[in-house]
C-alpha cells in the first residue's frame, strides 16, 4: 500500500491505515530516478530552526492532488480541491513545523515550482506549483450532510481516480443514482451504506473507505477482491471459529507461513518485525519469505524503514550466498513502500537499470518519475532467483516483482499479481469519513500497464485456484515444490 501526495499531516503510510503524520502521505520511494533527483545535491531541509524556509512561504497547488497549501513561516494549511468542492483539511495541517522537518526540497529555478523529497536518490515525492491566493470559498467549513459527503466523495474521484475505464465503471451514473439515498441518510450508519454501495465492485485493492478521523478512524469498507480471496470468504463462511473475515484471513497467512518455515534447515528470522523469515530448502535452494514492505518498527519513516530493510538483507544475502538457488516469495506480501522494494531488489541488482516509470492520472505538469534500481549492500546474489506471487501480492508487492523482473537472474513464478499497483491518494470527507484511492499510473519500461490485470507470471504455478478450496492449505507448498525440482535439474 503507498501513498500519493495529498495528505498534509496525516500518516506516512495513511493508504496502509496509519493516523497523524506528515504532509504529503508519500508513498512511492524507492530507487534512484526521477527528472529531479540529479539535482539533489541542490535540496535544502523544507524547515530551518523550527520555521519553514523563506522560500516556501506563500501558497501554492499540489500537482495532480487535488489539494492546496498555504505555508507561513510557523505552520501550513491544507485545502481539498476537487471540480466544484473545495474545503480546508484540519487533519492535514500543522502548526508545527518540525513536523516536516525531515523532508528537503529543490527550487526548481523559476521561483514557481519547487520538488519535495522524503529520501535522498529517490524521485521528487511531490510538485508544489505556486498560485496567487486560496479561493475566498475554499476557506469556508462545508456542511457536513449526507448531500455534502457523498458529493465530495463523487467529485474528488471523478477528478483524480485513475482507473474508471479499465474497470469499466460508469461513476457518474453511480453517483446520480445514490443521491437520494445519501440526502436521506439520518446518521452515520445509514450514510456509510450509501457509500459502500458507491464503491462496490470497483475491485481495486486501494480504494478504502474509513470512518473517524485520528485514533477513531477505522477502515470500514475495502473495495479489494480477487480468486483467492473468495476463495477465504467461502472458507470463512464454512467455519464457526472465528466470527471476523479480516482475522480469518490472517490466521489462514499465518497457517500457510508456517507450513513454509517449518520446511526449512538453518532457519534465520524473524526480521523487519516479523515480516521477513529465511532459510534453506532441500536441494540447498534458499528460502526468503517478505510478507510486507514496512512496519518494520515503531518508526514508521521511509528513512528508518529502508535501512532496517537493508541491514536485514545484508545478514540474509551473507547467510544464503553459497545456495545453488534461491525462492524470494512475496505471494502473501499487500504492500508497503516503494522505497523497500528498492533496497531489497538492490541485494540482488547487477547494475543499475530503469524499472518502472509512475506518472500521475492529472499532471497538471508534473513529469513522469523514473524509478531505477541498482546494486545495494555489501554483496549481492546473482544466482537464479524466483520471485513467487499470487493475486494477494499487492501494491508495493507489485513495484517489488516489476523491479525484480528487470534482472537477468530473475525469473517471476506463480500467480498474476493483484493489479492494485497505483500510489494512493487519501482524502477526508466532510463529515465523518475518509477515502483513499488509487491515482497514478505505474508503467514497466516497456511502457505496459499491469492495473487491473495484475502482472502475469513468466512461470505460471496456479496456487489458489478457484472451485478447488483445498489449494488454500496445500497450492503454496505445492508451488515451492514444483520450484524447487526447476532449481535443482
Amino acid at each position: 500500500m503507498k501513498n500519493s501526495v495529498g495528505g498534509a499531516a496525516r500518516s506516512w503510510r495513511a493508504r496502509m491505515g496509519g493516523g497523524l503524520g506528515l504532509l504529503l502521505v508519500i508513498s512511492g520511494f524507492g530507487g534512484c530516478g526521477g527528472h529531479t533527483t540529479n539535482r539533489q545535491s541542490e535540496s535544502r531541509p523544507m524547515t530551518r530552526d523550527g520555521h519553514f524556509d523563506e522560500r516556501l512561504i506563500g501558497t501554492w497547488r499540489v500537482l495532480g492532488a487535488g489539494a492546496l497549501l498555504e505555508i507561513t513561516r510557523d505552520g501550513m494549511t491544507q485545502f481539498q480541491q476537487g471540480t466544484s468542492v473545495c474545503y480546508p483539511d484540519e487533519l492535514a495541517s500543522t502548526s508545527d513545523p518540525a513536523d516536516l522537518a525531515s523532508m528537503s526540497f529543490v527550487d526548481n529555478g523559476d521561483g514557481e515550482t519547487v520538488d519535495l523529497f522524503e529520501l535522498v536518490a529517490t524521485p521528487s515525492s511531490a510538485t508544489l506549483a505556486r498560485i496567487a491566493s486560496i479561493p475566498p470559498s475554499c476557506r469556508a467549513k462545508p456542511a457536513t450532510d449526507g448531500t455534502a459527503t457523498l458529493g465530495a466523495l463523487c467529485d474528488l474521484m471523478a477528478q483524480d481516480y485513475a482507473f474508471f475505464a479499465e474497470r469499466k465503471i460508469d461513476w457518474a451514473t453511480r453517483c446520480n443514482q445514490l443521491a437520494p439515498r445519501a440526502a436521506a441518510a439520518r446518521d452515520d450508519d445509514a450514510l456509510q451504506l450509501v457509500l459502500i454501495a458507491l464503491l462496490q465492485g470497483l475491485n481495486d485493492a486501494h480504494v478504502k473507505l474509513s470512518r473517524g478521523h485520528g485514533e477513531e478512524r477505522r477502515q470500514v469498507f475495502s473495495a479489494a477482491d480477487s480468486p483467492t480471496r473468495r476463495l477465504l470468504a467461502q472458507a470463512f463462511g464454512g467455519q464457526t471459529e472465528i466470527n471476523d473475515l479480516r482475522e480469518f484471513q490472517q490466521a489462514w497467512r499465518d497457517e500457510v507461513q508456517k507450513q513454509a518455515i517449518q520446511r526449512l534447515t538453518n532457519t534465520g528470522g524473524p526480521l523487519l518485525n516479523g515480516a521477513l523469515r529465511w532459510g534453506r530448502l532441500p536441494g540447498n535452494v534458499g528460502y526468503v519469505s517478505i510478507t510486507s514492505m514496512h512496519g518494520f518498527s515503531d518508526d514508521p519513516s521511509p528513512a528508518a524503514e529502508t535501512r532496517m530493510a537493508r541491514e536485514a538483507m545484508d545478514r540474509v544475502i551473507a547467510d544464503l550466498a553459497d545456495t545453488r538457488a534461491l525462492i524470494l516469495d512475496v505471494s502473501l506480501n499487500g504492500g508497503g513502500l516503494d522505497a523497500v522494494s528498492a533496497e531489497i531488489t538492490g541485494s540482488f541488482a547487477d547494475q543499475r537499470r530503469l524499472a518502472f516509470i509512475k506518472k500521475q492520472h492529472r499532471p497538471q505538469g508534473r513529469p513522469a518519475q523514473s524509478w531505477f534500481i541498482e546494486p545495494k549492500g555489501a554483496t549481492q546474489y546473482r544466482k537464479p532467483v524466483y520471485v513467487l506471487t499470487s493475486d494477494l501480492s499487492a501494491s508495493a508487492a507489485e513495484t517489488f516483482t516489476l523491479m525484480m523482473r528487470q534482472l537477468p537472474q530473475v525469473v517471476h513464478a506463480g500467480q498474476a499479481t493483484a493489479g492494485s499497483i497505483s500510489d494512493v491518494l487519501d482524502k477526508p470527507l466532510p463529515g465523518n469519513f475518509s477515502i483513499s484511492f488509487s491515482n497514478e499510473i505505474d508503467l514497466d519500461p516497456s511502457g505496459q500497464l499491469f492495473e487491473v490485470t495484475g502482472i502475469p507470471p513468466q512461470l505460471s504455478l496456479p496456487m489458489f485456484r478457484p472451485g478447488a478450496p483445498e489449494t488454500l492449505l496445500t497450492g503454496h507448498r505445492a508451488a515451492i515444490d514444483a520450484l524447487i525440482a526447476i532449481a535443482t535439474r
